[in-house]
């Protein structure tokens, strides 16, 4: 899909937000796609409680009963997830720490700690599935999932008369099975959180949208608690951009691109903050010093190097050398 999404493809994702459901083939067949509500989901997990349930009756290990098991004759033990938590958290702390750096040099460092992190968890958290396929919570995983398919798989559009029984569905092979995930698979993939955005900015649905005051909650013609997740986001982005298209001046060039608007006000927020951080330090010490940073990474920070003063030509004012009374007075303290 190309980065500017065109205007037939929006057209036929609101309208398909619009009707709550995706008209596909399946088996040769007509097969209406029912996108899912908030009562669905609480459907989903009553399934996933009741078949919990019954694979604790059939014997079924929990995922901590085996756990527990693992440890005791040393093939997975408390040591390896607790080193799989150091490295998780140390990952997350690496990524909040490269958002705010500035020089290129530092970012170059952290990005290559990151990949090596990346890479050497990835086969330990293989090996830690590869030891729990068959739990209690994989089992009812699986057949609440199979219910939520059946749930929302109809014949026809007013969706009253489910596509399969649930006779009919037990009875499909693993082939037909891949076919109905594949099938429900593709029908999604257009409500991505990204086409999403870029329709609620566009003229198909915001012309529509903006008949509206700040109360949009019949714009469905829904009670709120039956909408459905796509309706609900659609709305809510469309309550987000227009609340940054009142509060904050952009650019004529990224104005019609979801993606490009919120590109444009991360960069506009992270070059002032970086401004105010290095601004702030240079106003608070005589003898900033930009020794790591060139004029190349000063200028991308839009950090005016006039009126500040180098470390080294303080130095050498003073004979090459500074002792800490030099230090104390450069930094103030």
């Amino acid at each position: 899909m190309s980065n500017e999404i065109d205007e037939k493809l929006l057209s036929n994702l609101f309208k398909q937000v619009r009707l709550g459901y995706t008209k596909v083939n399946l088996r040769g067949r007509e097969c209406f796609v029912k996108h899912s509500s908030i009562d669905d989901i609480d459907q989903m997990d009553e399934s996933y409680s009741h078949f919990l349930l019954k694979s604790k009756k059939m014997g079924v290990m929990r995922e901590k009963e085996i756990f527990e098991l693992l440890d005791k004759e040393g093939i997975w033990t408390k040591d390896d997830d607790d080193d799989l938590l150091k490295k998780s958290n140390e990952l997350d702390n690496l990524k909040k720490t490269l958002s705010s750096l500035i020089l290129e040099k530092e970012k170059t460092q952290i990005v290559k700690r990151i990949k090596e992190i990346e890479e050497s968890t990835l086969s330990k958290k293989r090996e830690k599935a590869g030891l729990i396929k068959n739990t209690a919570e994989k089992y009812a995983e699986r057949k609440s999932n199979e219910q939520f398919i059946i749930n929302c798989l109809f014949k026809d559009k007013e969706l009253n008369e489910e596509f399969f029984s649930q006779q009919e569905f037990d009875e499909l092979d693993s082939s037909d099975l891949s076919e109905v995930y594949s099938m429900y698979n593709d029908s999604v993939k257009i409500f991505s959180e990204k086409n999403l955005k870029q329709l609620s900015i566009s003229g198909v649905f915001f012309s529509m949208y903006s008949l509206y005051s700040k109360d949009v909650s019949n714009f469905f013609k829904k009670h709120p608690m039956e909408l459905t997740f796509y309706q609900i986001n659609l709305l809510n982005y469309a309550k987000m951009f227009t609340s940054i298209f009142e509060n904050h001046e952009i650019p004529n060039d990224v104005r019609d691109s979801a993606e490009k608007i919120l590109k444009h006000l991360k960069d506009a927020k992270d070059a002032k903050n970086k401004v105010e951080k290095i601004s702030n330090k240079a106003k608070n010490s005589d003898g900033f010093s930009f020794a790591k940073a060139t004029d190349k990474d000063l200028k991308k920070m839009g950090v005016d190097k006039r009126g500040t003063r180098d470390i080294h030509d303080i130095a050498e004012e003073k004979g090459g050398e500074l002792n800490m009374d030099d230090f104390m007075k450069m930094h103030k303290k």
